[in-house]
């Protein structure tokens, strides 16, 4: 009986001190939107199992939605229990790698009506950069360049 409680100790042990939790990493969404005749009253961000791949399609459940104040958006979301990213190099070619944009949903009112609207952001108009705060996991920060929402076609 002894031999059986020292190995649940030895497992509890081994499964506390390399847990996967050391895997976790947080984003931090940062941008303005603006529009040139809708009134946009929100933005969905994507979730990290919709980044690494794991969810395909549009649907709107792998969607984080924020409200906008003045135009602007901040949205801070932790990820899944994934392998470990430290460098933003390695994050952003991952990401890169699972899909050419960055999907997003703008929900915008239109006669009263609120409709989303999926749009794409190249790589390219997102600035990463890591932000030490001192919390568990690394911080990345994903900065979008102003994104202009024209008319929908109707």
């Amino acid at each position: 009986m002894k031999k059986i409680g020292f190995f649940f100790f030895l497992c509890f042990i081994v499964h506390f001190s390399h847990g996967q939790a050391c895997g976790i990493y947080r984003v931090k969404y940062v941008g303005t939107i603006q529009s040139v005749n809708k009134n946009i009253i929100g933005v969905k961000l994507p979730n990290t199992m919709y980044l690494h791949g794991f969810e395909n399609g549009k649907e709107k459940q792998h969607f984080i939605e924020t409200k906008l104040t003045n135009g602007k958006f901040e949205l801070e979301i932790t990820s899944h229990l994934t392998t470990p990213y430290e460098e933003k190099e390695h994050l952003i070619s991952f990401y890169k790698s699972k899909s050419d944009k960055l999907n997003l949903i703008i929900s915008v009112v239109n006669e009263n009506i609120v409709t989303d609207v999926f749009i794409e952001i190249n790589w390219d108009d997102i600035t990463f950069t890591v932000i030490e705060d001192g919390k568990f996991g690394t911080l990345f920060e994903l900065k979008f360049n102003d994104i202009i929402f024209y008319k929908i076609e109707e």
